[in-house]
């Protein structure tokens, strides 16, 4: 069996959960700080799969065979998704436009607060802060 990661969708997260899961069953999918992604080493795979589901973005591809092995790459080097489309194909929507981060953004008061938030139509992400 044989291993490989799509990077197109991995958010090559220094804290890995794939490479963390692996760690332990043989440590043939690591975080390299230098390439800052994570490399599969297939001579140590173990045909565990514990990266698949320590993976959250869905980026570990497995093969079965060397033929099997190339389709894949193959197929990933040939498509024309963009990460933005995998995910709308995966998950049915797209990133934010950053430009559009913040855009709603209040200061939430004790006047406010039931209009604002607990009556709000729409999800509300609520960041406390406090000076002590």
């Amino acid at each position: 069996m044989s291993v490989l990661i799509d990077y197109r969708v991995c958010d090559a997260n220094p804290a890995c959960g794939a490479a963390r899961f692996c760690a332990p069953m043989g440590g043939a999918l690591y975080y390299d700080n230098a390439e800052g992604k994570p490399i599969v080493d297939n001579s140590k795979c173990t045909d565990c799969f514990v990266c698949i589901k320590g993976c959250p973005s869905g980026a570990i591809k497995t093969a079965s065979n060397e033929a099997e092995l190339k389709s894949i790459e193959e197929e990933i080097e040939k498509s024309s998704l963009s990460k933005d489309d995998l995910l709308e194909q995966k998950y049915g929507v797209r990133p934010s436009d950053p430009s559009e981060i913040g855009e709603n953004m209040f200061e939430a008061t004790t006047n406010n607060w039931d209009e604002k938030v607990i009556n709000s139509e729409l999800p509300v992400i609520v960041d406390f802060w406090a000076s002590w």
